[in-house]
């Protein structure tokens, strides 16, 4: 019988992937090691006004399910946050780009880069501060966590790369919307990383494992570190 290919718009009745919701908080919270309070209070509303006004805008209009978009908006967000730029600051850079670019969600729909200080967008062949007032500015240090996201030639999100450790960062594991239903997978293989720690904690050994998924040790050593981090970080 010859395999029939399933359009990827099908799996979510006709929706685009990347703006399906199809993750809760708690699985944004568990693919990207974050808190699940911060997460949640990031796309949660408690009200009309700043600090307790939803930073970003959940595809699901109730905010109880987040889309594969929502899930980059998060990480990048996140990114931001480790490098201490101030909330009340992140929020007057998303006014500005979403008053000016159009998009509820340029943290997802626009190349974004910081230096530490300002947060910068990129518009045409330059580089605007939007923390600044749309000043134009010299192209700032492109950080690693915004170099994780890969865009088709279209410039519309493709998948997220997570980092595996704090001091791996290689690509071995995905999250792409199409694929897997967009849980989290080791890229070599085609599996999900939390088959793989699973079947480790049923006993199968790390070469076992390699050769049953066509791949090698470090490989699964990747996903079984990936999975690890996600359980110290719940």
């Amino acid at each position: 019988m010859p395999t029939v290919t399933v359009p990827a718009t099908d799996i979510y009745g006709g929706q685009d992937p990347r703006n399906a919701p199809i993750y809760s908080v708690s699985e944004v919270a568990h693919h990207l090691r974050l808190p699940r309070s911060t997460v949640q209070a990031w796309v949660r509303s408690r009200g009309g006004r700043a600090p307790f006004r939803r930073v970003i805008m959940p595809d699901d209009a109730r905010g109880a399910c987040l889309s594969f978009r929502n899930l980059v908006e998060i990480h990048v967000l996140s990114a931001l946050r480790k490098y201490d730029i101030p909330l009340p600051r992140i929020r007057g850079a998303l006014g500005f780009m979403r008053e000016h670019f159009e998009t509820e969600h340029p943290f997802a729909d626009k190349d974004i880069s910081t230096d530490r200080v300002d947060i910068f967008v990129q518009y045409l062949d330059s580089w605007i501060a939007v923390t600044g007032g749309g000043q134009l500015a010299l192209k700032p240090v492109i950080e690693r966590y915004l170099e994780r996201i890969e865009r088709d030639e279209e410039g519309l999100l493709r998948r997220l790369y997570p980092f595996v450790g704090e001091r791996d960062a290689r690509r071995i594991v995905a999250i792409d919307p199409r694929r897997k239903f967009g849980k989290p997978y080791l890229v070599e293989a085609g599996v999900e990383t939390s088959v793989i720690a699973s079947r480790y904690r049923a006993g199968e050994g790390i070469s076992a494992l390699a050769a049953d998924f066509n791949t090698t040790k470090d490989q699964i050593e990747g996903a079984l570190r990936f999975e690890q981090a996600l359980q110290r970080a719940a």
